[in-house]
C-alpha cells in the first residue's frame, strides 16, 4: 500500500508534464503512486505520460474534457493511500516535498491537510522570484489553530493548489466541486477547515515551484474573481466561520460585487484584455523582483532552470 497518492490533472500539457512527473519521481519519499489524469487533451500530453508508465508507480487515466476539478476527482477515485497530494501539470516539487508533508501530518493528527510555501518562476525567462509566495499571500502563524486558519483563508487563498490531504478529510468534504471554475481548490480548503479539521504548514522553506506563464495570467481574471465570490458566499453561509473571518469575507465580497456587477460580453472582453495589459505592465515594472540566479536548493534540484533572455 503506498503511503502517498499523487494526483496530477493534465490538459494540453505536453510542454511541461514531463518535468512535473520527473519532480515527483525524484522525491526522497519513494513510497507513492502517481495518477495523471489526461483531461481530453488535444496535444501529445498522453503520449508524453505514457513514456513514464514503465515505472509501476505511474498510472495514466484518460477522460473527455471536463475541467480541472473533475479531473482531480477522477484521480482521487483511483487513489489508495492515506495521504492524497495534488500537483498542477506545470509546477514542480522540490525533492523533500512528500517527506516534509508526512512529517507535518504525522505530527498534527487534527490537521485535515498540509500545505507549503513556494517559489514562483517565470516560464519565459526561468527566473525565480526574490520573494516566496507566502510573502505575497501570508498565511496564519505556523502554530495556528483552526480559527486563525479560517481567518487567514477568508483573507486570501494562501494554500495554493499543491496540498496533501488526509483521505478521511477529503472523503468527508466530497472532493472538488465541479460547479466552481478556477477556484475549486480554494473552495475545498475552506470546506475542510469549516468542517472541523485543522491545517498545518509543512517545512520551513519552500517545497514547491509555481510556474508563471503569459498565456495563463489568472486564467481569465473575471472568471477567477467570480469563482472567489462564490467561494466566499458559501463560506459565509457556514456558522463555523468565526466573526473576524466573517467580517473579512464580507468586505471582500462587497468589493467583488461592486467590481464585477452584471457584465455583458463586451465587458468580459475588456476584462480579458485588461488582464493581459496588467500582466505585461507587471513584468516590466517588477522585473527587479526576479533573482539573477535561483536559490541553491532550486539550482541543485532543477539545473535546467538557468535564467535566459525573454523569448
Amino acid at each position: 500500500m503506498p503511503r502517498f497518492s499523487v494526483v496530477i490533472p493534465a490538459y494540453n500539457a505536453q510542454s511541461t508534464i514531463a518535468e512535473t512527473i520527473d519532480s515527483v519521481l525524484a522525491q526522497t519519499e519513494a513510497n507513492f503512486e502517481l495518477i495523471v489524469v489526461d483531461d481530453g487533451s488535444a496535444d501529445e500530453t498522453a503520449a508524453v505520460v505514457e513514456r513514464f508508465v514503465g515505472d509501476p508507480r505511474v498510472n495514466l487515466v484518460r477522460q473527455e474534457n471536463q475541467g480541472t476539478a473533475a479531473a482531480r476527482n477522477t484521480g482521487i477515485a483511483h487513489t489508495h493511500a492515506a495521504y492524497v497530494s495534488f500537483l498542477d501539470n506545470d509546477d514542480l516539487w522540490l525533492p523533500g516535498y512528500l517527506e516534509e508533508m508526512a512529517a507535518a501530518l504525522d505530527a498534527a493528527p487534527a490537521a485535515g491537510f498540509a500545505y507549503c510555501d513556494a517559489w514562483g518562476f517565470d516560464d519565459a525567462t526561468l527566473r525565480v522570484n526574490r520573494q516566496t509566495e507566502l510573502h505575497y499571500r501570508p498565511g496564519p502563524p505556523p502554530d495556528a489553530d483552526r480559527e486563525q486558519t479560517l481567518i487567514a483563508l477568508a483573507r486570501a487563498n494562501f494554500v495554493m493548489s499543491s496540498a496533501t490531504v488526509r483521505r478521511e478529510a477529503l472523503a468527508e468534504a466530497g472532493g472538488f466541486d465541479t460547479a466552481i471554475r478556477g477556484t475549486d481548490d480554494y473552495d475545498l480548503w475552506l470546506r475542510i477547515v469549516l468542517a472541523g479539521h485543522g491545517a498545518v504548514r509543512a517545512g520551513s522553506a519552500p517545497l514547491l515551484l509555481q510556474r508563471g506563464r503569459a498565456d495563463s495570467v489568472s486564467k481569465d481574471e473575471r472568471m477567477m474573481f467570480e469563482g472567489v465570490r462564490e467561494v466566499l458566499k458559501r463560506a459565509l453561509d457556514s456558522p463555523a466561520m468565526p466573526a473576524e473571518g466573517r467580517e473579512i469575507a464580507s468586505g471582500r465580497l462587497a468589493e467583488l460585487d461592486r467590481d464585477l456587477g452584471d457584465a455583458n460580453p463586451v465587458e468580459r472582453a475588456v476584462w480579458a484584455a485588461r488582464a493581459r495589459v496588467v500582466a505585461l505592465r507587471n513584468r516590466l515594472l517588477f522585473s527587479h523582483e526576479w533573482r539573477a540566479d535561483p536559490p541553491p536548493e532550486v539550482a541543485a534540484a532543477f539545473p535546467q532552470l538557468r535564467p535566459r533572455k525573454r523569448r
